[in-house]
């Protein structure tokens, strides 16, 4: 079966149309994290006379940008759960879902090392000056990518188990083109504000900082629609998986 661009995209957009209000506590808790990392950018511009103070608040906001990191990957996570709750039509409330990830963060941290260990072979290339590196890297990148977004999925809706990257590797097969035109889109449309502001305020913290405010603001729209686009993917692929795995079974 091959993934319906349009169609993936499009569901994403009633995802959010029909249920945002399911997914409004999760997006609220991201949102005051994204808040808590943009003081990283503002702190250091109100103290640069002060040293100390200039370094004790650097440390302070290291201290909150990370705590913050850590919670927006467990909210990720349970998104997608109450995403999948919603695509199944299941009651679920927020705290339900959010308790399903309980113990994955870790999981997922380890599974996102061994898929940035995948990028070794890019910097291999980049080094000996291997002919049509760039070709190479950005196929090989796109694979990566896809990979990586849907072992999220993985991690977050199935139960603890191994063979994670293995499975993710099975699910893109034949598709990985396909899954990457929709990351690629979706996550256009969440990244751009961030590359925007980078391009026009290269260097300067204050105003970085400011945009990453208005970001937060942006991603109340953006993440909930990514990571439904992400669900629904990983959605389509494993019912494919499962059609061959029973098919193989009955023959």
């Amino acid at each position: 079966m091959k993934l319906n661009v349009k169609e993936i995209l499009s569901g994403g957009v009633e995802v959010i149309r029909n249920h945002y209000n399911k997914l409004l506590p999760f997006i609220l808790f991201v949102f005051i994290c994204n808040l808590f990392t943009s003081i990283y950018g503002l702190t250091p511009s109100f103290m640069q006379s002060k040293p100390l103070i200039n370094s004790l608040a650097v440390l302070l906001s290291s201290i909150i940008v990370i705590a913050a990191t850590i919670f927006v990957i467990k909210l990720t996570l349970a998104i997608q759960v109450s995403i999948n709750a919603v695509l199944s039509e299941q009651e679920m409330s927020w705290t339900t879902a959010y308790m399903k990830v309980k113990g994955k963060f870790w999981l997922y941290i380890r599974y996102a090392i061994l898929v940035g260990l995948f990028f070794i072979p890019i910097i291999v290339l980049i080094i000996l000056k291997v002919p049509y590196t760039t070709v190479i890297n950005t196929l090989y990148g796109n694979f990566i990518l896809a990979l990586f977004c849907m072992m999220a999925p993985l991690v977050a809706l199935e139960e603890k188990a191994n063979k994670y990257l293995r499975r993710s590797i099975n699910m893109i097969k034949g598709n990985y083109w396909r899954v990457w035109v929709i990351l690629f889109f979706s996550s256009t449309i969440f990244m751009l504000p961030s590359v925007i502001s980078i391009s026009l305020f290269p260097g300067q913290s204050y105003e970085i900082a400011i945009i990453s405010i208005v970001n937060a603001f942006i991603g109340i729209f953006t993440l909930p629609f990514l990571n439904a686009v992400i669900v629904l993917t990983y959605r389509k692929l494993k019912a494919e998986v499962v059609r061959i795995d029973e098919f193989d079974t009955i023959n």
